[in-house]
């Protein structure tokens, strides 16, 4: 499989690109990843994934590398690990799964399942290939993106063990009679955490979707799924994302920390 792989600097901050030929997707998918500080020392580096790097890579990593720093510890040191999206068509095409409502052709939409391949297959078995990456995984998408993690969640879900989910699409229902219905029916083969959020200023239909999603999981026997629910009322699309991503950081790797105990 053809790539360009460029690794760490002395800049722990500075990200490596990989650049990888994917058979999923029939094109180059662009991947950035930030080791944290004291790289060359740790190893078992639990790992965030996040979708939209071109954006969310603004947060993550720095939230990361802030929240790690040794007199503080709220998270461990982690590595960050972000997919870019090409455009929006490009993220409507990869974010979105099938739905037979849909009129464009399978081919040119609908293709979560390739880019879910291409992280399952291609990516990962890359990061642990070349990095110290350890087995424990989050997952972090906003919007469309947010609706693909939900997806992921429901097809592989023993691949991540939290979900960061902020202001995801509803999708004409998608996320919540599909693919929330479908994670509260099959349940978990074994622990997951899901961090759920949406602000008060949100798109059309988003913040109704959200309501009724957390109403399903109050109503629902979750079992080994543990999830927390956050309305930021004074904050929209956009700005929902710092304080929800700040705030799920801190709450998965605890929870994530206090399963070990």
């Amino acid at each position: 499989m053809p790539m360009l792989l460029l690794f760490h600097s002395a800049n722990s901050q500075r990200p490596d690109t990989l650049k990888i030929d994917s058979k999923f997707t029939t094109q180059e998918q662009e991947v950035w990843v930030t080791v944290p500080d004291g790289y060359d020392t740790l190893r078992n580096l639990p790992v965030i994934i996040y979708l939209d790097a071109d954006g969310l890579s603004q947060l993550i990593s720095p939230f990361a590398h802030y929240l790690s720093r040794p007199f503080d510890r709220s998270i461990p040191p982690v590595m960050t690990i972000g997919i870019r999206s090409k455009s929006p068509s490009w993220r409507r095409k990869y974010f979105v799964p099938y739905n037979k409502g849909d009129t464009i052709s399978r081919a040119d939409n609908d293709r979560a399942d390739d880019m879910l391949a291409f992280i399952e297959q291609e990516m990962l078995p890359l990061i642990m290939e070349k990095y110290k990456a350890g087995n424990t995984r989050v997952l972090v998408g906003h919007s469309l993106a947010g609706l693909f993690a939900l997806y992921m969640m429901n097809k592989k879900p023993d691949l991540f063990d939290a979900y960061v989910v902020v202001s995801p699409s509803p999708n004409r229902g998608l996320l919540t009679d599909g693919i929330l219905s479908a994670i509260l029916k099959n349940g978990q083969s074994c622990k997951k955490y899901l961090h759920f959020s949406v602000s008060g200023n949100d798109l059309e239909g988003f913040e109704g979707s959200a309501v009724k999603a957390n109403r399903m999981l109050q109503s629902s026997d979750t079992g080994l799924l543990k999830w927390r629910y956050k309305y930021y009322e004074d904050y929209n699309h956009w700005t929902v994302v710092p304080p929800a991503i700040y705030d799920a950081m801190v709450w998965c790797f605890r929870s994530l920390a206090e399963e070990v105990k």
